[in-house]
């Protein structure tokens, strides 16, 4: 899996090759160009250099959480990532502003069947007293 994550933490050991990267991760790609964000993703990585603290980085990480490549970013694939985030926002927006308008559109539709029915409550009672004072007349 691709990550887009920044670097929190560089460490490198005197007389050691190993480099150990702790990265923060914001977002993941689940598919071709279909980024979710991620909360509280913490990815350590080692023997990787020529990063450093505060860069965004693409990582793909393994299935069992292994970095097996990290990548140096350019604006070019940071700008693809927001543009897709900004349309699905503009979906997101779009979608619950139409949720919204269903939901006032039933809520009137309720109170109108609501007022209707009271209505045809107030008929049906009326046409009952009305049968009944036929009722009585006949019969008297």
């Amino acid at each position: 899996m691709l990550y887009l994550a920044e670097v929190k933490k560089n460490h490198s050991w005197i007389g050691s090759r190993a480099t150990v990267l702790k990265l923060q991760a914001y977002c993941q790609e689940r598919s071709r160009q279909i980024w979710r964000t991620v909360q509280d993703e913490v990815i350590l990585a080692t023997q990787i250099k020529h990063i450093n603290k505060g860069m965004l980085v693409l990582i793909e990480v393994t299935s069992d959480r292994q970095v097996c490549q990290v990548y140096s970013t350019t604006a070019g694939p940071i700008v693809n990532i927001l543009q897709a985030f900004t349309y699905l926002e503009k979906q997101w927006t779009t979608y619950t502003q139409s949720w919204e308008d269903l939901k006032l559109s039933l809520l009137l539709q309720q109170q109108e069947l609501n007022r209707h029915e009271t209505r045809i409550q107030e008929l049906e009672e009326k046409l009952q007293q009305a049968l009944a004072r036929r009722s009585r007349r006949r019969y008297q």
